[in-house]
């Protein structure tokens, strides 16, 4: 191993809390969103678990059931056995170094925006990290999003006030991709038109 590596320290952005195996891990949680069976998700589980093994055998510790060794398909399992690397959740570093905590301190309102607000959301994805730190600030959060899928009420419970779909009525994915900059201009002017009604 190159000997610059041994003084190296790794931050590794996950932006989820996923462990590498099981029913919430790697496989399990995001094989399918990629397109893998149930055989294959099966498959890769064992295949991630092997792996797994060989590494607690070699290096002498498992972090299997690390929260974040499920991120990227395992490489928060990676990163963290083979380089040290401390894994800290992708909005935390970003929030970080852009100085959230100085622009919630002026903030009246916080905006932000997903694909999809979920269920799986509230496992580190970008709004709820946002939420999260609003919430410590006591500023009230609204997150808009191409749509809300189960469980996204969850999110109240992370510090989110509000939260709101861009489509304006029944319509195919394709169409609300296409119609995206209007559809967030409009859901945008319409909180702001509550938000300056309100008391």
């Amino acid at each position: 191993m190159d000997k610059r590596l041994t003084n190296l320290k790794v931050d590794a952005a996950v932006d989820v809390d996923n462990p590498l195996l099981g029913p919430q891990g790697a496989s399990a949680i995001f094989g399918p969103q990629k397109g893998a069976t149930p055989d294959q998700v099966e498959g890769l589980d064992k295949a991630l678990a092997h792996f797994a093994d060989i590494s607690a055998e070699h290096l002498g510790s498992d972090l299997r059931t690390l929260p974040g060794a499920g991120a990227a398909g395992g490489m928060g399992f990676a990163v963290r056995t083979f380089l040290g690397a401390r894994l800290k959740p992708g909005i935390e570093l970003i929030m970080d170094q852009a100085g959230m905590a100085e622009h919630l301190a002026w903030a009246d309102l916080v905006v932000t925006g997903e694909g999809r607000l979920d269920g799986q959301s509230m496992a580190g994805k970008t709004p709820i990290g946002v939420a999260r730190a609003a919430k410590r600030a006591g500023k009230p959060v609204i997150v808009l999003t191409g749509s809300l899928g189960d469980g996204w009420q969850a999110a109240y419970q992370q510090g989110v006030t509000a939260a709101f779909a861009l489509a304006d009525g029944p319509m195919s994915l394709a169409d609300a991709m296409a119609r995206t900059a209007p559809l967030l201009e409009d859901r945008c002017e319409s909180l702001l038109r509550l938000w300056v009604a309100g008391p």
